[in-house]
């Protein structure tokens, strides 16, 4: 019987968690770079890496307000379960 190849790790996602290119803790925005035609929208992710016992965070990304314009925002799941939304 012989063993299968295994395959060898590769990381090249900027939210792997074990990237050796990034300290921890990190925020993340994922992709960080895109291309979009006038008219058309994008989602952006923000990911928490090797965060631990967080309450919260203040984030500000600015963007040209004559080009992009702010549809809408998700909490996603990372503060699930808390008691009020985290958004002020």
């Amino acid at each position: 019987m012989a063993c299968p190849d295994i395959p060898e790790e590769e990381y090249n996602n900027p939210v792997d968690p074990d990237l050796p290119t990034i300290g921890m803790p990190a925020l993340i925005i994922f992709p960080d770079s895109v291309t979009v035609n006038l008219g058309f929208s994008v989602t952006l992710e923000i990911f928490a890496k090797g965060v631990e016992n967080l309450s919260g965070a203040y984030i500000e990304l600015n963007y040209d307000k004559d080009k992009l314009s702010l549809l809408s925002i998700n909490e996603g799941d990372f503060f699930e379960g808390a008691d009020e939304t985290i958004f002020f």
